[in-house]
């Protein structure tokens, strides 16, 4: 009985250590995994990225969520622009915790 009690916490330890996270290509185009940022962000899950590869982007109002890894292709700024084309702002970042990180 001991044995099984062991095997079965182990297996369990294992399941939840071995979760897996996704990244979300989005490309100015279109033609990546999500057809925009925002459609990237509410795909994603905690621990996920959204990964904005170069070009320009026209969106606005993107909200931001908690837990995810939003970066642009190379991991710098100059690479990817995100025109609001005066319509609004370009990112809103309210209520994230500390899980989430933006860079580029």
């Amino acid at each position: 009985m001991g044995r099984s009690v062991l095997l079965f916490v182990v297996c369990s330890i294992l399941t939840v250590s071995t979760e897996s996270t996704a990244t979300w290509v989005v490309r100015p185009d279109s033609t990546g995994d999500a057809p925009t940022i925002q459609a990237g962000i509410d795909s994603a899950g905690a621990g996920d990225t959204v990964m904005v590869m170069a070009g320009t982007y026209h969106e606005h109002d993107i909200a931001v969520k908690s837990g995810i890894y939003l970066t642009s292709e190379t991991g710098l700024r100059d690479c990817v622009t995100i025109d609001a084309d005066n319509l609004g702002r370009v990112l809103v970042c309210t209520g994230l915790d500390s899980t989430t990180f933006l860079v580029g």
